[in-house]
């Protein structure tokens, strides 16, 4: 099975009728939105807020920082609006294995249910270690 191939791309998520409009950096997995794959109003981690949240979570997921979430969960899509866990957030867990990083048990969570919902929509995804850590490095 050969690796899949990430890539960040800029999209926007509208603003109006109450919503902030949002620009952030979307997960695309071998040409596919993964944003657009597990649907709701969520956007990134990545690139649209403060530089210095965003330095952390491209840490977070090359593995060089702690997990934002306990059993080694971390949050890929959060609240478009706070990135507050407690809205809601597509989660995963992340692991390297040899020279791949695997994420895998996709699901929303929230901390107010204590519970994560599968988001069976999404298969374990496994990358080249060094093509997903360029891929990452360019959000910085």
């Amino acid at each position: 099975m050969n690796p899949s191939i990430l890539k960040l791309q800029w999209k926007r998520r509208e603003g109006g009728g109450g919503k902030t409009q949002r620009d952030y950096l979307d997960f695309v997995v071998d040409e596919k939105s993964l944003s657009e794959l597990i649907g709701g109003d969520l956007v990134s981690c990545l690139g649209w807020f403060v530089p210095e949240e965003n330095k952390k979570a491209v840490a977070r997921l090359m593995l060089k920082a702690d997990s934002d979430l306990p059993d080694n969960r971390f949050a890929l899509y959060v609240c478009p609006e706070c990135g507050e866990l407690g809205c809601g957030a597509v989660t995963a867990v992340i692991e390297k294995i040899d020279d791949k990083i695997i994420w895998r048990d996709f699901g929303f969570q929230n901390d107010y249910a204590g519970e994560i919902r599968p988001l069976e929509e999404v298969d374990k995804i496994i990358f080249d270690r060094a093509q997903y850590r360029n891929a990452l490095r360019s959000a910085l």
